[in-house]
């Protein structure tokens, strides 16, 4: 990112009033802080996302599978919306592109899908619950 992109990134997030603003991908990351306030759950970015991949990464033992990260900062849904059954369960087997969960940040539902295929083995937030950029949400053992 050169300096005038940043620079035109930092003026709009001040018109925005956000405080705080995270952006990571396979080139670079940014993080944003503006007026010393403290951080707050906003999202990685004020642009509708139709689906956002999170990352996978191994996990301390093997067999335990790998850990898939929040990609954004956000509220965490198991299901598309109150009563439905989740996307997915423990012990679920999941494909490249299966939505996971969703994260909403700033009223955007967020879909997250699937990196690798493989079976769920844990899941490491509860419904509803805010998680933060780079949160363990699942546990998936390839396969």
């Amino acid at each position: 990112m050169d300096l005038d992109r940043l620079k035109s990134l930092i003026d709009m997030l001040k018109e925005l009033d956000v405080a705080e603003f995270r952006y990571k991908d396979a080139d670079m990351s940014v993080a944003v802080r503006l007026g010393g306030h403290a951080a707050l759950p906003l999202p990685v970015a004020h642009m509708p996302v139709p689906h956002v991949s999170a990352a996978l990464s191994p996990a301390a033992n093997a067999d335990d599978g790998s850990v898939l990260e929040a990609p954004m900062v956000g509220t965490f849904y198991a299901s598309s919306k109150p009563g439905t059954p989740p996307f997915v369960e423990i012990g679920s087997r999941v494909s490249v592109g299966q939505t996971l969960c969703i994260i909403e940040a700033m009223k955007l539902m967020n879909e997250i899908e699937a990196e690798a295929s493989g079976t769920i083995v844990a899941r490491l937030v509860e419904d509803g619950q805010p998680v933060e950029y780079g949160q363990p949400i699942f546990r998936i053992r390839p396969g």
